[in-house]
Formats: C-alpha cells, sequence, structure tokens
C-alpha cells in the first residue's frame, strides 16, 4: 500500500502542475494544495512525496481524512495558484457563462479526470 499512495501523490500532484503550467503557472507560484486521503495512517508517506515534488517551495497544505473519496480512490487533490499578476488562481476555467472544474483522482493503476459545469 505504501507504493500505491506514494505514486498516487506523485502522479496526482505532477497532473494538477502539468494544469496549472498549461495556464501559464509554474511551481514556485502554488499558493496551497488541498489534499484529501482515505485514512491519516497514510500521512507519513504523503509528505514524502509531497516535500519531494515541492522540494524548497513550500505552499500551503490542507491534509483531511475523507473516507468517501469518489470513484474509490487512494487521494484527491486541489491546488491553488498565484497568476502572473499576483492574484490568486484556482484551477478553474471560465468558458462562456458557466464554470467548468476539473478535479482528478488517482484509483490504483488509473487516472480519473471528471469535469463539471455550473450555470453562473
Amino acid at each position: 500500500m505504501i507504493t500505491e499512495i506514494k505514486q498516487a501523490t506523485q502522479i496526482v500532484l505532477s497532473n494538477l502542475l502539468s494544469t496549472v503550467k498549461a495556464g501559464g503557472g509554474r511551481l514556485n507560484a502554488v499558493a496551497k494544495v488541498d489534499v484529501f486521503v482515505k485514512s491519516l495512517d497514510d500521512f507519513a508517506v504523503i509528505n514524502e512525496a509531497y516535500s519531494a515534488f515541492f522540494r524548497g517551495h513550500k505552499p500551503a497544505r490542507v491534509l483531511v481524512e475523507a473516507g468517501n473519496i469518489p470513484a474509490d480512490a487512494l487521494l484527491e487533490a486541489a491546488m491553488i495558484t498565484f497568476a502572473a499578476n499576483g492574484n490568486r488562481q484556482s484551477l478553474q476555467a471560465k468558458k462562456k457563462n458557466r464554470t467548468v472544474t476539473a478535479r482528478m483522482w488517482f484509483r490504483r493503476q488509473y487516472l480519473i479526470l471528471m469535469y463539471g459545469e455550473e450555470e453562473t
């Protein structure tokens, strides 16, 4: 299980960062990461992977035990970054009059991307 949760953490953080970079962001612009896990027993392994991923950069972090993560995932995460103009931005994109939100989960060997739209 240690290998699975470590791999899940690395994959989810890497994919979120790819989304940030696609929007013009960068690693040292990440302001906060929210991580939801099935069990806090995995904290040490997640913390090790998290620290290795961010190296010297230390964004704020929230880690919450959430046993009922969708799609039977091992963990779920979201990043908030600072935009080039210094304002915070989340991994949400405006699409005309709708907000499109990307959520990522890692379930064993599969990365699951789910998109939702809501009227604004």
